[in-house]
């Protein structure tokens, strides 16, 4: 496998609080949302590069 060098930050904005948990060859990351309401966004990636956001 060919070395790949993850450029910080991963996710654009302000994203607090990150929590990370990988489930088979998936990954899901939790931040909290403070910007427009309170609540936790959840995205997912399988590369731990390329990150999509899943719900809020």
């Amino acid at each position: 496998m060919k070395p790949l060098m993850i450029r910080n930050p991963i996710l654009r904005g302000f994203n607090p609080d990150p929590s990370i948990v990988r489930v088979g060859d998936d990954y899901y990351i939790a931040t909290s949302t403070f910007e427009w309401f309170p609540g936790v966004l959840i995205h997912h990636s399988r590369d731990l590069r390329h990150w999509r956001p899943l719900t809020y």
